[in-house]
């Protein structure tokens, strides 16, 4: 559900351009390997907390460089 989820906001994000291009991008393919190596290893399922904690890290640059 985690990979689905990554999807579709790297769908989002390249029709919107609401995320830097680079972003959009990486979460396409984390969420890919996501899917694809779950069953090798249970250390995957940690890229899911990590690539949230980069998301919520930028979404609070981008809000503490907007003007007031």
């Amino acid at each position: 559900m985690a990979a689905v989820f990554m999807l579709s906001s790297a769908t989002m994000w390249f029709r919107t351009q609401v995320m830097p291009h680079w972003l959009a991008i990486l979460t396409a393919l984390l969420a890919l390997v996501l899917l694809v190596t779950l069953g090798i290893s249970t250390w995957v399922t940690l890229i899911f907390p990590a690539w949230m904690v980069v998301v919520s890290i930028l979404i609070l640059i981008a809000n503490l460089r907007r003007p007031a």
